[in-house]
């Protein structure tokens, strides 16, 4: 007989958010990526940056596959990953057409899959 699960169905504790940093490795910091120290110009990490939020999202993608033994730097993984965004970003515009999403929501939807899509690159 089988058992219950060990959490509920719905949303995790503390809201509708699932927190993907604990699943992904930390970065790894070496010379070339530690901001600069001293000086008056405030540092702003680009997005190959370990700091760059595309970068955070990229390495936790990573650790996803790398959780089944795939990487989004294997040529066939990252061509399967980019027709599953093509394939969200096609719901996204039915979404769109049949009236679930405003123009508003579909633009920050389809900006956040653009910034899936960038993954492989940023690492």
């Amino acid at each position: 007989m089988p058992s219950a699960p060990a959490t509920p169905p719905g949303p995790p504790p503390g809201g509708s958010v699932i927190h993907l940093h604990d699943r992904r490795r930390p970065p790894t910091i070496t010379v070339s990526n530690v901001p600069p120290t001293g000086g008056s110009t405030a540092y702003e990490p680009d997005e190959h940056s370990p700091q760059h939020p595309l970068t955070d999202l990229a390495h936790t993608l990573e650790a996803l596959y790398l959780e089944e033994d795939r990487t989004l730097t294997d040529p066939a993984t990252r061509q399967a990953f980019e027709i599953a965004m093509r394939a969200t970003a096609l719901m996204l515009e039915g979404a769109l057409a049949e009236g679930h999403l405003t123009a508003e929501q579909h633009s920050t939807l389809n900006g956040m899959i653009d910034g899936m899509r960038s993954a492989p690159t940023l690492l």
